[in-house]
């Protein structure tokens, strides 16, 4: 497959080649076959490749972005746990007080110089919650019981800790949230 830079080589020396050839001088060609690169590499970037069929290539699809917002998918995040057919109403009332933690904590964090902590509630936020919630949702209903423990384990000591980093945010403790947060850390990994 062609790549912008064999294509802006092969215009260089072309251009380059015809320059010399014409006697139109060295600096000439190289003037010229310095726009001619440019120029293809411009049109090769514009045009979209053509499959054979005539049909212009889509793009394939690109991974999206992480997400600006740590708090966007709770939403969603709550609505699949409250819609679970099967769900346990404590487990619904639990996951809904870590992300109303959440939903308290991440902007306040953003406004203190504690990135460590931003970072690990962020990632609470952004993957562990939503893993154990998925993981959960995704137990056939024969085998919920057995796995529900371990939930609530979870999200027991989810509540606990950010209550905890709560607390020292509120108290403008920047010391006990470092504290709190690392140790948090350390109970997700």
């Amino acid at each position: 497959m062609l790549t912008k830079g064999i294509v802006a080589i092969v215009a260089f020396a072309g251009v380059l080649i015809l320059c010399l050839i014409t006697k139109a001088g060295l600096l000439a060609g190289l003037i010229a076959g310095a726009f001619a690169a440019l120029i293809a590499v411009l049109l090769f970037a514009w045009l979209k490749p053509v499959k054979q069929s005539g049909r212009r290539e889509e793009p394939e699809d690109q991974p999206e972005e992480p997400q600006s917002d740590p708090l966007a998918g709770l939403r969603d995040l709550n609505l699949r746990v409250r819609e679970d057919p099967y769900r346990d109403d404590q487990i619904v009332a639990k996951v809904e007080q870590v992300i109303d933690f959440l939903s308290e904590l991440v902007p306040k964090l953003a406004s203190k110089s504690v990135s460590s902590a931003q970072l690990v509630v962020n990632a609470v936020a952004t993957t562990h919650l939503p893993n154990i919630t998925g993981s959960f949702l995704r137990v056939r209903e024969d085998q919920r019981a057995a796995a529900a423990p371990k939930v609530h384990q979870s999200l027991d000591s989810l509540i606990e800790r950010l209550g905890k980093i709560r607390d020292a945010v509120d108290r403008n403790d920047l010391g006990a949230v470092g504290v709190e947060a690392s140790v948090l850390q350390a109970s997700i990994a």
